[in-house]
């Protein structure tokens, strides 16, 4: 939706539709819901469907507030219902982030729909490769990779529109990485690139925490392929990111990675000053992680590896 305003048909009904059971499954009253954002007269219009051009921006701040992208606030109000897979996706999410995949899909499974949604079953295609992969069932864990990504797009140009889709050709790297033993294969070179694209087309105004990780994610792959430039650039973009949100659990990690770069292109005041930064924020934060460990940690990742 690249439009300034939705109008056309039934459209409004369906949009204050949304709106309104979005608010009651977050428990939030409509004085709740538009304070700071309109008056709670424009939303029982809204709620009500007498708005018939509710605008991008209007409906980009109430679907921030329920926690519900702008593209998940369509496919949800064009047809999707409320389900259990879905009210699940951010402790699902936060079970991946700390690598408990096992967990993250049972959690899935066990509030999964017998007739899913596309994009809910490309999301669970998700959740249940990166377990795979976790059990170091490579090829398999691509294979499923593929058949979710196949979901919504069969064929790939230079990019790919969603951050499920994102996170799929995330792991599709990681998988052919793995199974080919480099990362220089014509096939992971492409997904790089796509993956990059990706990222840069995304707005950066939304789901900021997984745009980050996988900011991250690019960042590894340009470093083992000894593309330092392009890391600087990307670390640069993620750190100004967890400034502008709030995410400094990325910094201390970011700031790493500079150092780390910098040691390499013999950089040495620069690399000092990042190192020393990081290790002031993990300090801050009582972490006992010292400046040997965070650099040893940090250039584990990349020994022995062939690119």
């Amino acid at each position: 939706m690249n439009d300034s305003v939705i109008s056309g048909g039934d459209d409004y009904l369906k949009i204050g539709s949304a709106i309104r059971k979005l608010r009651m499954q977050a428990g939030l009253s409509q004085i709740k819901l538009a304070e700071g954002i309109c008056d709670r007269t424009a939303l029982i219009h809204l709620e009500k469907g007498r708005v018939k051009q509710p605008s991008i921006y209007l409906l980009n701040q109430l679907c921030r507030r329920l926690s519900i992208t702008l593209d998940d606030f369509f496919l949800f109000a064009y047809g999707g219902e409320i389900n259990q897979l879905w009210l699940k996706k951010n402790e699902i999410d936060a079970l991946m982030k700390v690598r408990k995949y096992e967990k993250a899909y049972e959690l899935a499974k066990k509030y999964t729909d017998r007739i899913l949604h596309p994009v809910d079953a490309q999301y669970l295609g998700l959740v249940e490769a990166n377990y795979l992969y976790d059990l170091g069932k490579y090829e398999v864990a691509k294979e499923k990779y593929l058949k979710a990504l196949a979901i919504t797009s069969s064929y790939i140009d230079d990019e790919v529109f969603t951050l499920t889709e994102m996170r799929i050709i995330n792991g599709l790297i990681y998988c052919n990485w793995r199974i080919d033993g480099k990362l220089s294969t014509t096939e992971s070179l492409y997904y790089i690139k796509v993956l990059n694209n990706s990222i840069y087309d995304y707005p950066m105004d939304k789901d900021y925490r997984i745009i980050i990780s996988l900011m991250v994610s690019t960042i590894h792959f340009y470093f083992t392929l000894k593309n330092y430039d392009d890391c600087v650039t990307i670390i640069n973009n993620a750190i100004e990111l967890s400034h502008r949100y709030c995410c400094y659990d990325y910094l201390g990690n970011l700031w790493v990675m500079l150092a780390n770069i910098y040691e390499i292109l013999e950089e040495v005041e620069k690399s000092k000053y990042f190192y020393k930064k990081a290790t002031t924020f993990f300090n801050l934060f009582e972490e006992t992680i010292m400046e040997s460990e965070i650099i040893k940690h940090q250039l584990d990742i990349y020994q022995n590896v062939d690119c």
